[in-house]
């Protein structure tokens, strides 16, 4: 029976998100190697981290029904958290250095292609492509249009009193939000020395007592290392600015959101029409579903119903109360928080009543055969899976469900034609039917 509510959760969580995705295997690169010889595939690695945008970029990829279809036929899917201590070695032999890195390797781990950026969905399926068909090796390396300050990997080493020349400044533009950032504190001049005329080189390690601009590069420059320390060179960079509203600022902002509870996360929603209109609706767009599925997936502690309507309000304005509540009904479940599973079913269902989803009504029947055996519990699980089998009379399923429901109640009848309905609909659609086979049983001996 607990595989049977298992599989109805795996249902209803795949229905949910409407959409299928790429199997990522939590295994070793070692054991991809050995399962990619069993089955005869090629390998795919995702090299990610829990902060990294672009990675999140990839996301819709990664569910795309093509891609889909192609990696999971032919490839032996892996994620590499690049921050998990274990992945050194990994990131070493294969040298990662920039995320998101996509690596297409044989069987016995050997690069066939290797790409260092985000890509679409059809690069990424041309890359597959390549790399089921093709002999030769490929290696795509980063490009990005970000300003970046040149300087080596480690600090340099600049004696005391060294004047040189730093970069020019970013040229001022015009586009102003109608809302305005909180005016800041006009930051203290680092050096008091130094001539007017002259300006200093500042290392790595001093980036955070840099003027503005060097602090605008420092964060760019530090976004390509990837290692996290570009999230505060950022937030340093816009506490110099009285204005956040100029274009430069705007992009800078757009680059560097990382949460929906931020102050720059709210003036890019405040302000989401003029950044509609300096880049483009679709990316706005794009940028805020990344951005809010990262905070209901990832978020810790999860959010509760009031924050995922506030969440699904950025996405979905018209239908944010109802995805509200089938996210809260799905992690409450999944949490094991039963009690607050069945409050927000009993709140979903007569507030939804002509479009509550039948996978939700299934789970919560289910749970209450499974849970309960008092009548009351079971008249109304009975009550539950009649609305569903009205509305869809073709899922063997339901019918399942509804005939132990019956078998609780002592209703041989009703049992016996419900798990006999179950049968003929799994033969008829080829899907396994040994549960109800066990279960016809069971009414027989009532």
């Amino acid at each position: 029976m607990r595989l049977y509510i298992t599989s109805i959760i795996l249902l209803f969580c795949c229905c949910l998100q409407g959409q299928t995705s790429v199997q990522f295997q939590n295994i070793s690169i070692d054991q991809a190697k050995e399962r990619a010889r069993m089955e005869g595939k090629l390998i795919f690695v995702d090299t990610y981290a829990p902060w990294c945008k672009p990675c999140k970029k990839l996301d819709p990829v990664f569910r795309d029904r093509e891609v889909v279809a192609i990696l999971n036929k032919d490839f032996i899917n892996v994620r590499i958290n690049a921050d998990d201590y274990t992945a050194t070695d990994f990131k070493n032999k294969y040298r990662v250095v920039f995320l998101p890195t996509l690596l297409f390797l044989d069987q016995e781990g050997n690069i066939k292609v290797k790409v260092d950026k985000v890509i679409s969905k059809y690069e990424l399926l041309a890359f597959a492509d390549l790399a089921l068909h093709s002999n030769e090796v490929y290696n795509t390396m980063v490009i990005s249009n970000n300003p970046t300050v040149k300087r080596a990997s480690k600090p340099v080493e600049v004696p005391t009193g060294t004047i040189v020349t730093a970069p020019p400044p970013a040229p001022k533009t015009s586009t102003q939000p109608t809302t305005k950032a909180p005016v800041r504190k006009k930051p203290n001049s680092t050096n008091s020395t130094v001539k007017p005329e002259e300006k200093i080189l500042y290392v790595l390690d001093e980036a955070l007592d840099a003027p503005p601009e060097i602090l605008y590069q420092e964060a760019y420059f530090r976004m390509q290392l990837m290692d996290g320390s570009h999230w505060d060179v950022a937030n340093q960079y816009l506490s110099t600015q009285y204005d956040w509203g100029t274009e430069k600022n705007m992009r800078f902002i757009f680059d560097f959101l990382k949460d929906t509870d931020t102050d720059d996360f709210k003036y890019f929603i405040d302000n989401r029409m003029e950044f509609e209109k300096l880049l483009n609706k679709k990316q706005v767009d794009i940028t805020i579903e990344i951005l809010v599925e990262t905070k209901l997936t990832q978020g810790y502690p999860r959010p509760d119903l009031a924050k995922a309507i506030q969440l699904y309000g950025y996405i979905d304005p018209t239908n944010k109360i109802e995805k509200a509540y089938k996210y809260s009904i799905a992690r409450s479940y999944e949490e094991k928080k039963y009690k607050e599973f069945e409050r927000y079913c009993e709140q979903y269902f007569p507030s939804f009543e002509e479009t509550a989803d039948l996978n939700i009504m299934h789970l919560y029947a289910a749970f209450l055969e499974y849970q309960y055996s008092s009548k009351e519990m079971m008249v109304k699980a009975e009550q539950c899976m009649k609305k569903c089998v009205v509305k869809d009379n073709t899922n063997p399923a339901f019918f399942n469900t509804l005939a132990r429901i019956y078998f609780k109640l002592k209703d041989k009848p009703k049992a016996v034609a419900a798990a006999q309905k179950g049968i003929a609909l799994s033969q008829n659609q080829n899907v396994a039917h040994h549960e109800l086979m066990q279960l016809m049983e069971q009414i027989e001996q009532l």
